[in-house]
């Protein structure tokens, strides 16, 4: 006998793939970044890390997601959530960059105010996660 699938089931199995598409690209992130973040503690003197994401297209070519948005951002609060988890008394953060003409990214509100005017330029953003345990 084959199997069947009511009315119910089926109405579900869209919603339930975009979750599993969702759950494989955050948890793929999540050991990306604690990956990197414990190879720099191990290997450097560093005592920050700076993780900058790729986009979404990226993240479809990769993982062959259904979800149609930027899943990072969707779910921004849960990733924040579970990197502060993965990395209890440190400092996580989630910023979006902005390049300046030196070339370095800059958050744009921690920048004084003459440096914005006169180097700022809008060369791109940089949406950024930052692991720090100084």
């Amino acid at each position: 006998m084959s199997q069947q699938f009511n009315r119910a089931t089926l109405q579900g199995l869209r919603a339930n793939k975009i979750e599993e598409d969702r759950e494989k690209v955050i948890s793929h992130f999540m050991n990306e970044i604690k990956t990197r973040v414990v190879e720099t503690a191990k290997n450097t003197d560093e005592r920050v890390y700076n993780y900058d994401y790729m986009n979404q297209s990226s993240q479809r070519m990769l993982f062959g997601s259904t979800y149609t948005n930027d899943i990072i951002l969707d779910n921004l609060a849960d990733i924040l959530l579970r990197l502060r988890d993965i990395f209890p008394g440190c400092v996580v953060t989630y910023t979006e960059c902005q390049r300046a003409y030196d070339g370095k990214y800059y958050d744009p509100s921690t920048v004084p105010e003459s440096l914005l005017v006169r180097h700022m330029g809008n060369f791109g953003t940089r949406k950024r996660f930052t692991i720090d345990w100084t």
